[in-house]
């Protein structure tokens, strides 16, 4: 596998890390926008060791995604307003 595909593939899993408690919640968990609120608030280390802060839309997005198109749709997408 080269780096780059190497690369695509830790975003995908590290994004299904950061959604899989939504996958899975149980109904004393709270609202889904409840439990994005909370996941919004951490702090996150992204695979290339940078920390970051997610946004409750971005987070959504990602779980939208993997419902649809499963592990592979949460590999780096490409930007459709780019020339």
């Amino acid at each position: 596998m080269s780096k780059q595909s190497s690369e695509i593939v830790d975003t995908a899993i590290w994004r299904f890390s950061v959604i899989s408690g939504l996958l899975h919640q149980d109904a004393n968990d709270g609202s889904m926008g409840e439990l994005l609120h909370e996941l919004a608030q951490k702090s996150w280390c992204r695979p290339d060791g940078k920390r970051i802060h997610l946004s409750n839309e971005t987070i959504r997005k990602w779980l939208y995604r993997f419902r649809k198109g499963g592990l592979p749709a949460l590999a780096d997408q490409e930007r459709s307003d780019s020339g």
